[in-house]
């Protein structure tokens, strides 16, 4: 994260996620992924690792669930 995240100052996080293959031809999607922030204490939200990566099955139930943080 490039700086803190603050519930009071905003409440939903949104990111665009790009899903790349490996196969011919090379097949790619995006998506926006909203994140709810909650405000269950006074410190500062931290997510480790700042980067992350997750592999995934071809077909896939729509919202399920892939990575948590």
């Amino acid at each position: 994260m490039a700086k803190p995240l603050d519930r009071e100052v905003k409440d939903i996080l949104k990111i665009s996620v790009l899903a790349v293959d490996d196969g011919e031809p090379q097949r790619s999607d995006q998506a926006e992924v909203e994140f709810f922030l909650t405000d269950v204490n006074d410190n500062s939200p931290v997510i480790k690792p700042q980067k992350s990566e997750a592999s995934v099955f071809e077909v896939l139930i729509r919202a399920w669930i892939i990575l948590l943080l």
